[in-house]
């Protein structure tokens, strides 16, 4: 079972596809959509787990609605096979779905609670260098004035006495 999405939504996003209820009929249906739910949410932290710590104590409502999205196209890609039609609805709502993902991976888009409230996102996505203080080695002129910066091999000599 999800964390973002359950079975006994996709009774209301899929009609007609699971006979009966989630629990006690139609077990086939409901381990595929089982399948393809984790599937979409694997996918989803892929995407969020760049600008956030998963996993997250509460979930976004619009975590969940992009994990049914993405799993919704992936069981009527597997169930309505010859039927073009209902695959491209739903494939709408996938490539809309991976667009979201990726504007909330570049920060662009930022994920919020049912009360407004902004999730907190990692206190640093920034890549850390030893060497950031100092001028760049190698620049964009000839190669031949690419030089170590004499502050960085003094600290270095300094550092080694």
């Amino acid at each position: 079972m999800g964390l973002y999405a359950t079975t006994t939504s996709f009774v209301k996003l899929i009609p007609y596809l699971i006979k009966g209820n989630t629990t006690t009929s139609d077990i086939e249906t409901v381990n595929s959509i089982s399948y393809h739910i984790d599937r979409a949410e694997s996918m989803v932290n892929s995407y969020i787990s760049a600008r956030y710590s998963l996993p997250l104590s509460t979930v976004p409502p619009e975590l969940r609605r992009l994990s049914e999205d993405i799993a919704s196209f992936n069981i009527i890609r597997g169930v309505y096979v010859n039927d073009n039609s209902v695959r491209n609805d739903f494939h709408k709502e996938y490539e809309r779905a991976l667009k979201e993902l990726e504007s909330i991976k570049e920060g662009d888009t930022k994920l919020a609670y049912t009360d407004g409230s902004v999730v907190t996102t990692k206190s640093s996505t920034r890549m850390l260098s030893s060497t950031e203080s100092y001028t760049p080695i190698f620049q964009l002129d000839d190669a031949g004035n690419w030089d170590v910066d004499n502050d960085q091999l003094d600290d270095i000599s300094t550092a080694r006495s």
